[in-house]
């Protein structure tokens, strides 16, 4: 993704378009694989237990596919946003005008240690806090589905 960033500040400039497709070019991946490898895994007794039922496309949905997708797509989440950050603070770190990544920048530059730092600890607080609720949200969403599920 790095080394995209010269190629993308070429044809979209230093605006907020780039930062955005970068980010999405970022996350894309690691949802698409989590969601792929998910579907790819539903457990075979669960499709033939919909099929014994013949159930309808909402309860196939709602019943069988999304509890079984639901915990890797939100692992894939977790990656994707921490990967959406890292991606954020390192773009603006290199050509932005804006930011956190520029504040630290521009204390690198005037040789102000204290701005960098103050930089470095809010990145890693919204990073942690980031994280800390999709943990919330995969317990929250996760927890009834695996207690509904096979004992």
């Amino acid at each position: 993704i790095f080394v995209l960033i010269p190629i993308f500040i070429l044809v979209f400039g230093i605006g907020e378009l780039f930062k955005i497709l970068l980010i999405i070019k970022a996350c894309f991946f690691p949802i698409a694989l989590a969601t792929a490898d998910a579907v790819k895994n539903i457990p075979k007794k669960y499709i033939e237990l919909g099929q014994i039922y013949q159930l309808k496309t909402r309860a196939w949905l709602r019943l069988i596919i999304l509890p079984s997708i639901l915990p890797p797509l939100i692992g894939g989440l977790r990656i994707a946003l921490g990967r959406a950050w890292l991606i954020l603070v390192a773009v603006e770190l290199l050509a932005a005008g804006t930011g956190i990544g520029q504040m630290m920048e521009l204390g690198r530059q005037m040789l102000r240690l204290d701005v960098v730092m103050v930089g470095v600890f809010i990145t890693g607080v919204i990073g942690f806090g980031l994280d800390k609720v999709l943990r919330l949200v995969e317990q929250r969403f996760i927890s009834p589905v695996l207690s509904s599920g096979e004992k």
